[in-house]
């Protein structure tokens, strides 16, 4: 990674989805374990506590895509829509999962 992430504020420096991956990685690097087994009660609480600053930073990246009528609006809408969902349930083990297959997906393209 480039440069300093700031923490607390999500900012796109190059290109948006690979500021968002960079951005997640650095602040919730637990994201990578492959279960949630592996996860501690601070992981969760620290989702929790952030929670709206994960949605609206990946929020602001699928309007991006949607506003220029990329493919990759369609792409990602499966993993969008379970951010959204598992954000409005507050459901953080699923959100955890979502913002996984989110980071995998950007990696892979």
């Amino acid at each position: 990674m480039a440069g300093k992430i700031n923490p607390r504020n999500f900012v796109i420096r190059k290109h948006h989805r690979h500021d968002l991956r960079d951005w997640i990685r650095a602040n919730f690097p637990f994201i990578e374990e492959k279960s949630t087994f592996n996860y501690g009660p601070e992981d969760f609480k620290m989702l929790e506590e952030r929670a709206d600053e994960i949605y609206d930073a990946c929020r602001k990246v699928e309007e991006i895509d949607l506003r220029a009528k990329s493919s990759y609006a369609d792409y990602y809408k499966e993993d969008w829509d379970r951010i959204r969902t598992a954000y409005e349930k507050r459901d953080f083990v699923e959100m955890a999962y979502a913002l996984k297959t989110l980071v995998d997906a950007i990696d892979a393209e």
